[in-house]
């Protein structure tokens, strides 16, 4: 019955917050998707690092510092962090030169061809079904850890939580609630940390800070070496490459107010930046107790059942959920956005009224092949990190060129991407599968760099095209 009251309480707070706040008699496309352009920047700062705390930031940061010490932690936070500071510098600059678009995919189409539009919707829609279906799995473990509740149950009901504010209110609601969430993650760890650490003392944080034998504190050392060639590199190229290749971000980046853009990306870095570091330290925490830890992939969670009393572990509780359900209704609104103008309006011709009623359809289906893809036997969240940590990093340099350049021969970018696919990904899914190091990074390279020098190419020729052209 807790864990009943502790799902219940919160679907009715957020919910209501939302629909008092963010519910308006317009329905326009400008306002469902882009909250008529006129999101305050200090707003969207929380929103931008609540979306990006996903299932990894509140697990993996402790595993990576439970397992690998200060070297592991670090390879981990500052990709995250430099990647939403690098993405403000480029979503503002595609602001000022594509200022009344929706997407990403809307400004490659207009630079390139329907083709490669369609490649990119390929990714984009890929990559929204299994990130949302990973928060899914991932925030049904922790749950059902917490609570003891069915876990099919509580897939089903975070995405009831996710979708009911979502499906009214579109971006504005996701705004909004992401404000809320974000504020009880970071209230919640400024709590429990100093609270374990009251606890274990400053001395577990010492010993546990180099890892299992002290060994991964100097990340200028050997290990540091060997952490970042088989973990870093992978990880800053997939991290990097992340808000690129998802709509949530381009979302935002056309929603939030003139001037505000890269100032409120910068400062959704660095507030999400507090999350891994603080659930970092419990990693070491961990690490240097010595306490018996059954799943390392959350020991954030077991070292809170350790040392927490019940008063402090339901914030505790609601703090995971937050982080997951922000992500969850993000990938909604992202999708909608995708389909109502990408798809049904600028494809198919389909009225502006329409699409936004349409639109609002395809967060049911999401809904629908994330749960059913999250309750998939066997399934894990490995193998979806697999699907789209690949996937996004084809069109990294692709769409940095596109949106610095003037112009670009189209086929050199098609079949920039498809090489990328074909040749870049398969010993990249191939090295992480059994474990093999050097294919993950020949993999990672060969992904982003392949689609890269293609495109680059296509801009040298069309240059040249236009050199030929004005004689």
């Amino acid at each position: 019955m807790n864990g009943y009251w502790l799902l219940g309480v919160y679907a009715v707070v957020v919910f209501s917050i939302s629909y008092f706040n963010s519910h308006k008699a317009g329905g326009s496309k400008e306002y469902f998707f882009l909250g008529n352009r006129e999101i305050d920047g200090n707003q969207a700062s929380f929103s931008i690092a609540a979306s990006w705390i996903w299932a990894p930031a509140l697990l993996v940061s402790g595993t990576k510092a439970y397992t690998q010490g200060l070297i592991g932690l670090f390879w981990f936070t500052v990709p995250n962090v430099l990647s939403l500071i690098m993405f403000g510098y480029l979503a503002v600059h595609l602001r000022k030169k594509f200022s009344k678009g929706f997407s990403l995919v809307e400004y490659i189409r207009k630079q390139t061809s329907e083709r490669v539009k369609n490649v990119y919707l390929f990714q984009i829609l890929g990559l929204t079904v299994a990130g949302f279906a990973v928060q899914l799995l991932a925030g049904g473990k922790i749950v059902e850890l917490f609570t003891g509740l069915n876990f099919t149950l509580v897939t089903a009901v975070m995405i009831f939580i996710a979708i009911s504010y979502s499906l009214f209110s579109g971006i504005n609601a996701s705004i909004l609630t992401d404000y809320l969430q974000m504020g009880i993650i970071i209230v919640t760890l400024f709590l429990v940390v100093p609270y374990i650490i009251s606890k274990t003392g400053f001395t577990a944080i010492a010993e546990g800070i180099g890892g299992p034998e002290g060994e991964f504190l100097n990340i200028f050392g050997d290990n540091g070496k060997q952490i970042a060639w088989a973990f870093g590199i992978p990880a800053t190229i997939g991290l990097l490459s992340g808000p690129m290749g998802d709509q949530s971000y381009w979302q935002r980046a056309f929603s939030i107010k003139e001037g505000q853009v890269k100032k409120s990306f910068i400062k959704g870095g660095l507030i999400f930046a507090v999350v891994p570091v603080l659930l970092g330290i419990l990693g070491f925490i961990a690490r240097g107790t010595g306490i018996e830890i059954t799943d390392v992939g959350i020991v954030n969670a077991e070292i809170g059942f350790e040392f927490l009393p019940v008063l402090l572990l339901i914030p505790f509780a609601y703090m995971f959920i937050s982080g997951l359900v922000s992500t969850l209704d993000s990938h909604f609104c992202a999708l909608s956005s995708i389909i109502g103008h990408d798809i049904l309006e600028e494809k198919f011709g389909i009225s502006e009224a329409k699409s936004v009623k349409y639109s609002k359809y395809s967060m049911i289906v999401l809904a629908f092949l994330g749960f059913i893809i999250a309750n998939f036997p066997g399934i894990t969240i490995f193998h979806l990190w697999l699907f789209y940590g690949t996937f996004r990093a084809t069109t990294l340099l692709p769409s940095i060129i596109n949106i610095f350049a003037e112009g670009v021969k189209e086929k050199y970018v098609f079949y920039g991407l498809l090489g990328s696919f074909i040749i870049g990904l398969p010993p990249f899914i191939y090295g992480n599968y059994f474990g093999i190091p050097n294919l993950v990074v020949l993999g990672s390279l060969l992904t982003v760099s392949i689609s890269g020098i293609l495109t680059g190419i296509g801009v040298w020729k069309y240059a040249g095209t236009q050199k030929t052209n004005s004689r």
